[in-house]
Order: C-alpha cells, then structure tokens, then sequence
C-alpha cells in the first residue's frame, strides 16, 4: 500500500521527484545514464536548476588515508563526500564501481549512490554530513566507454544535493581525477 501511493504521488505531485531516487529511477526521462544529474527545472519541483556548490568536498584517499592526486586502473580509492549540513544527495562516478556502502543505489547502476531515499524513510536527522565509499576502478579505466578517450584520462565524481534546511534548490559540485596509465594494478596486465 505505502509503494502505492508513493508511485501515486510521484506521478501526480511532481515535486515529490525531489527525492535523489525519484530523480535516479524516473523513466518519464527515459532510460537514465547512471551517472546522470539534474541540469535544470523540472516542472513541479522545488528545487530549481542546481546551483554550484563549493561548501561540499570530494576526495578521494588511497588506502592509507592519503589523498589521491591520481587513480590507477584497477585500483580502489575511498571515495570521501564531505557537506556543511545533512543532505539528501546523488553521487556518481563516471567511471568504476561503488562497494562498502549502504547507499548503493543498485545493480544496474553500480556507479550511483543515492543518500536519503524514500524507501525505507530516512528522517533529516539521520542523513549524514559526510558519505564513504569504496570506489574500483577498472583495468581500462572506464566502465563500458574506453572509445571515449576524454573518459580513460579522468575520472569524474559528481555531487547533487539538496539540504532541508533554508532554500531546497538543488546545488551541485564535481571533481575530476587524472587517471594514470603509469600506475596500476598487476592484474590489469
């Protein structure tokens, strides 16, 4: 019944897509890129077109807690999303895949994290101020686009977000990796 009438609100209250896993699974859009965001209104929302944010920070760290100033193929980094209060937030990586969080958004798009979703119900109070999660690169540096050659030089992080606190817009922020071809793991060859 709740599924019910959370579909139901979805396509009639438009605003209610506000929600990070409204934005990730809304198939009025068709079928959405994984590492898809917000880039304007969307009619009914209350959020507006993002704003950019530079109160949030990305990092990524190597395993010794060391901040990463390259990737290496088919390595793991600790993806580490910092933001001045407790947000609802969409987070993706243009390449690779998130594991050792609980914020997986799911199989299809294993590059996608979704903070603060509607189910289960996350209250503001519970959503954190900072998110982690591990982040495999693969061997070619790219999942699924290594025609692309921009995609094999960096890997991009991207974060939209929304506080419910003060103004609801949207606010986004990205950093990009350089990917080195120089380093990597052995078992990439």
């Amino acid at each position: 019944m709740v599924v019910l009438v959370l579909i139901l609100a979805a396509t009639y209250f438009p605003g209610s897509r506000a929600y990070p896993d409204y934005w990730a699974s809304d198939s009025g859009r068709g079928e959405q890129q994984c590492d898809a965001h917000p880039t304007e209104a969307l009619r009914g929302s209350p959020h507006g077109s993002p704003l950019p944010d530079s109160s949030v920070t990305i990092r990524a760290l190597q395993a010794d807690g060391t901040d990463a100033m390259q990737l290496c193929p088919g390595m793991s980094y600790k993806v580490l999303v910092t933001f001045p209060e407790r947000r609802r937030s969409i987070i993706t990586a243009s390449s690779g895949s998130f594991d050792d969080t609980t914020y997986l958004w799911g199989s299809r798009c294993p590059n996608l994290i979704v903070v603060g979703p509607t189910l289960p119900v996350t209250s503001f109070a519970k959503l954190p101020t900072e998110v982690h999660a591990r982040l495999n690169i693969p061997c070619n540096g790219s999942a699924g686009a290594a025609a692309n050659r921009a995609a094999v030089e960096q890997l991009v992080v991207a974060v939209t977000s929304t506080s419910a606190r003060g103004s609801l817009r949207w606010r986004s922020t990205s950093k990009s990796f350089p990917m080195s071809p120089s380093c990597g793991n052995a078992q990439c060859g």
